[in-house]
């Protein structure tokens, strides 16, 4: 005699039902994520795994016009990999204050970080390299107030001596525009060879000042490290804004989306604009990396649907 009781859906399944019933007419779209999502998760349990068997999409670009759905789709695909357990981040530009590459970086470490101490912990090496460079400019800030026979600094007060010592990868903080207003862009690299050679502050501290990208590879080390553990997936919504930071998208395909591992999974919705896919394709350079996906207008059939569904 069979007692055993039906199996009740598990919220998962019910998720995923859910999100599928609201996708009309995006159905391909969410099956090219669906099983690289689900490939990557295999993958990522297996050792030594040749390379090739890792070429698919992991990049997924969503385009359109306002109103096309690209956020809809966007959720469809979080709300799926949340039913996987895997790590899962969304930045939307829209809604966060994202002025610079490394305000991404922050906004984009605190939500992942968040989610639990060990993906905090894995973050160490990240935090260390802006802690090292802070206390050098600390030092460098201290510096700049002696006369000017001393270093030379270069006084520009303009936005180009800003953008050409800071670069995407800065903080363009209050502090730093005065550091710069004073002391020029090539005085503050001078100052902190000065500080260098007396020993003032350490040779990584130095790369960090003339080097900022240095910041970058901390971040998609510890990126990397968590992903050993569990694949990330991460979004970001609006990406049309982040196009206009100056030097943003350059120091976004090819610092982070060139340097990421295979355990990453990356969806990028916005408006496209200036050869948006092109530039994306040019950057991965292997297309079957790249998984892009132009929203255009819903037929009246799937309009219907969708409709039926919602009610």
């Amino acid at each position: 005699r069979n007692n055993i009781m039906p199996r009740r859906p598990r919220l998962g399944e019910k998720i995923t039902k859910r999100t599928t019933s609201e996708i009309v007419g995006r159905d391909t779209e969410f099956e090219v994520f669906k099983d690289s999502l689900d490939r990557t998760i295999k993958l990522s349990k297996q050792k030594n795994v040749p390379d090739e068997e890792w070429v698919y999409p992991h990049v997924f670009l969503i385009t359109g016009l306002g109103g096309m759905g690209k956020t809809t789709l966007l959720d469809s695909f979080m709300a799926y990999a949340t039913t996987k357990k895997v790590v899962t981040a969304t930045i939307d530009a829209d809604q966060l204050s994202i002025v610079s590459a490394e305000t991404f970086m922050q906004k984009l470490h605190d939500k992942i970080s968040a989610q639990n101490k060990e993906d905090h912990k894995l973050f160490t090496l990240y935090r260390d390299a802006l802690t090292e460079r802070d206390d050098a400019l600390t030092s460098i800030k201290e510096q700049s107030v002696e006369p000017k026979t001393k270093f030379e600094p270069l006084v520009n007060t303009g936005a180009k001596a800003i953008g050409a010592w800071t670069g995407p990868a800065a903080p363009v903080t209050e502090e730093i525009v005065k550091l710069v207003v004073n002391n020029g862009a090539t005085g503050i690299k001078n100052i902190a060879d000065n500080l260098r050679q007396i020993g003032q502050i350490s040779q990584k501290q130095h790369t960090l000042i003339r080097d900022l990208s240095t910041v970058s590879e901390n971040f998609m080390n510890c990126l990397a490290n968590i992903g050993e553990k569990r694949v990330l997936v991460i979004a970001i919504d609006t990406y049309e804004k982040l196009d206009t930071i100056h030097g943003f998208d350059k120091w976004f395909r090819e610092q982070l989306i060139g340097d990421s591992s295979s355990e990453i999974i990356w969806i990028i919705a916005g408006r496209e604009t200036n050869k948006f896919i092109t530039r994306y394709k040019e950057t991965l350079g292997e297309e079957r990396y790249l998984a892009s996906m132009s929203l255009t207008k819903l037929t009246k059939s799937q309009i219907k649907i969708y409709l039926e569904n919602k009610a």
